[in-house]
């Protein structure tokens, strides 16, 4: 049968995307990856990695951005919306940078390649505050796996 199916150029009915995903916009603004999988850090406020994740409620969806110190591995900032825009995130590393007022330049900020983290305001902040951007490559869940465990799913 699928000799004849792939003869005729005919494929069964699934779900599955193709193309869709790694795709990404010429404009997106990206950062490099300094941290290369290695979640440790000598002290703290020396590394921050930070998700957005999604939960569902018996009203919908709550959308919670989290940022953690990869020294000590506590949440140093949270934020919690009902939508998954940039401010959300901003809120987030407002709350870390309130709380934990790193005074040493030179603190990574690692995220994601999500829309928020890659927009142009998510993009000015941290550098205001002398964080530095760091990225994991498009569609590699294992290059912000340490956010990720924070993550309720």
């Amino acid at each position: 049968m699928a000799r004849l199916m792939r003869v005729a150029g005919i494929e069964g009915a699934h779900r599955r995307r193709r193309g869709k995903y790694g795709r990404r916009t010429v404009s997106t603004a990206t950062a490099p990856d300094l941290v290369a999988r290695q979640f440790t850090a000598p002290a703290p406020n020396r590394l921050w990695v930070a998700d957005i994740t999604n939960l569902r409620t018996l009203e919908g969806f709550l959308y919670l951005a989290v940022v953690v110190d990869a020294y000590s591995r506590r949440v140093v900032g949270w934020a919690m919306a009902d939508h998954p825009r940039t401010e959300l995130v901003l809120d987030a590393v407002g709350v870390a940078i309130f709380t934990r007022r790193p005074e040493e330049h030179g603190l990574v900020h690692h995220t994601n390649r999500g829309s928020q983290y890659t927009s142009y305001e998510f993009g000015q902040a941290p550098r205001s505050s002398g964080l530095e951007a760091s990225m994991g490559r498009v569609g590699s869940a294992f290059d912000n796996a340490m956010a990720n465990r924070y993550s309720p799913r």
